[in-house]
């Protein structure tokens, strides 16, 4: 039977009844998907909330579920991630599915630079909804995922336009502390999808500018932001997180949507790394389609 390991890439386990509580969050889904759940010799260590492991022991962790694993599955997000990540290096080995968001970006990465997709979907550490589990699922499981303007009502059209290519979907913040390392992707002719946490639009406006000034944009077919939850400044009076990416889109003349949940989004849903993916966008009707796989 192939097996899915829960591990911790990036800051370790914080106690014994998270631990428990990711078990039997995750293990409902594993099980319908055909795979053992196993808990990796990492979770044996909890530790107090922000620590992470010695990057030597998360690398032997990560060859060794590499090994056997059908799948690794992120406890936590959190710093370290990037560590590891430049730890494993281009050539490292990789299990053929990755699940989580947040800091595993890094990790998402260096696999999509080697070719590799994976699961831009909730980590096992935090609950998640029904909405969220099915859409995981069906991610996991290589199916066809479509979503459009009346299925996802949240979601704004910011700029029209038709755009097809392999979906990245990132933590911006992370994703603009790639640029100028070995791990940044290549993203000409992606669909991009980014979202943050705690990131006022100045922040975010901020990091896709370096990311553009950088070339990192260039070619991109398409780019779709989350809601950016935050603390909104008292009599704030300039322009919104969908402003910022509107803007970005009108001069790259590309097509974008705006508050689509995914990543720290409350029910967020789950994007497949690297698979055909074509985002339509026309006034208030929109599509996002995920091929399947």
């Amino acid at each position: 039977m192939q097996h899915c390991v829960l591990s911790c890439p990036a800051y370790a386990a914080s106690s014994d009844e998270q631990i428990a509580a990711a078990l039997q969050r995750i293990g409902p889904i594993c099980q319908q998907l055909g795979w053992e759940l196993k808990a990796s010799p990492l979770l044996a260590d909890p530790q107090g909330p922000g620590v992470w492991l010695p990057v030597e022991r998360r690398a032997a962790d990560w060859r060794t579920s590499c090994d056997t694993a059908q799948a690794i599955w992120a406890l936590r997000g959190g710093y370290g991630a990037i560590e590891l990540a430049l730890a494993l290096g281009p050539d490292g080995p990789q299990p053929p599915q990755l699940i989580g968001y947040s800091d595993i970006t890094a990790l998402h990465a260096l696999r999509f630079g080697q070719g590799l997709g994976g699961c831009y979907g909730p980590i096992a550490g935090q609950a998640f909804p029904e909405r969220s589990s099915a859409s995981l699922i069906a991610a996991l499981s290589g199916e066809e995922q479509s979503w459009e303007h009346h299925k996802v009502s949240q979601v704004i059209s910011l700029h029209d336009g038709d755009g097809s290519g392999p979906c990245f979907a990132a933590c911006l913040r992370v994703l603009t502390a790639l640029v100028g390392t070995p791990l940044m992707p290549d993203l000409t002719g992606c669909i991009l999808v980014v979202e943050d946490i705690d990131e006022r639009p100045y922040a975010v406006a901020r990091d896709l500018l370096q990311l553009l000034a950088a070339g990192c944009l260039d070619g991109i077919r398409g780019i779709v932001g989350s809601s950016f939850p935050h603390d909104p400044i008292p009599d704030y009076a300039g322009p919104d997180h969908g402003d910022v990416i509107a803007d970005l889109a009108a001069g790259l003349g590309i097509p974008a949507l705006w508050r689509f949940p995914c990543g720290h989004d409350d029910e967020p849903l789950s994007l497949r790394q690297a698979v055909p993916t074509e985002l339509q966008v026309a006034g208030a009707s929109w599509s996002l389609q995920q091929a399947s796989v």
